[in-house]
């Protein structure tokens, strides 16, 4: 059933997103163009740089506000009744907008790093035969323990949106438990909350500033553990739908 909540979801929010990614990879494609055809002077192309700039930033904003309203709408909006009669878990309902999540934000660093390979092969004059055999020569001088410091940090940006992602959805459930203003309530529940997690780093902080970059990672896994937690027991035992 997890799957068919998370297919559900990323239908849902691929609707909107998926053809604001594709336009932005044609665009950086067109404009990877001009620039090769030394047009890059011209204000066509400066508009189109500008317009691709915007997409690429609307693109960013645009998924993370459908994530978060694909999350009220389907289990604090009237879609909640629906949901809430499946035969899901509340836990499952919020694993699946969790993995929503972070697939979305690794398709939008994946489009991202294509719009951006697209401007470097094309007007950069580099065949792509060639970018193959400097990567073939390249690759294999990396040290495993290289390899293990991009892993981590790699790890931590999930970890990171994940969390961030985690503390939108209790705000939104937080807001959700005032009849009135409840927008205001989720402005102030995420207020306090970033405020107490900075508190709670600068106290516990230092202790972390002379180990590994895993140390770090299990500070917004922790507080990603407890905004789940809360967000469950809300949903669970405290959510009101009329």
């Amino acid at each position: 059933m997890l799957g068919k909540l998370l297919k559900y979801d990323f239908r849902s929010v691929g609707r909107s997103m998926l053809p604001v990614y594709l336009a932005s990879v044609a665009l950086s494609t067109v404009c990877a163009m001009m620039a090769r055809l030394k047009l890059d002077g011209s204000k066509v192309f400066s508009a189109l740089l500008i317009l691709l700039v915007a997409l690429m930033t609307a693109s960013f904003m645009g998924t993370v506000v459908l994530l978060a309203k694909r999350f009220k709408d389907g289990l604090l909006g009237n879609e909640g009744y629906l949901s809430f009669a499946l035969p899901v878990s509340t836990s499952a309902h919020i694993a699946s907008k969790m993995l929503n999540a972070l697939i979305w934000a690794a398709l939008q660093t994946v489009v991202f790093g294509i719009c951006a390979a697209i401007m470097v092969i094309i007007t950069g004059d580099l065949p792509i035969k060639d970018i193959i055999e400097a990567a073939a020569r390249i690759l294999p001088t990396i040290q495993a323990d290289e390899w293990g410091m991009f892993a981590e940090a790699l790890l931590l940006f999930f970890v990171e949106i994940a969390a961030f992602a985690c503390l939108v959805y209790l705000c939104q459930a937080v807001g959700h438990l005032f009849p009135r203003r409840k927008g205001l309530w989720e402005v102030i529940a995420f207020v306090v909350i970033v405020i107490v997690r900075g508190n709670a780093l600068r106290l516990i902080g230092s202790p972390f500033s002379s180990v590994d970059i895993l140390g770090w990672i299990l500070l917004p896994t922790a507080f990603s553990a407890l905004y789940l937690l809360a967000t469950w027991f809300i949903l669970d035992r405290r959510l009101n739908l009329e």
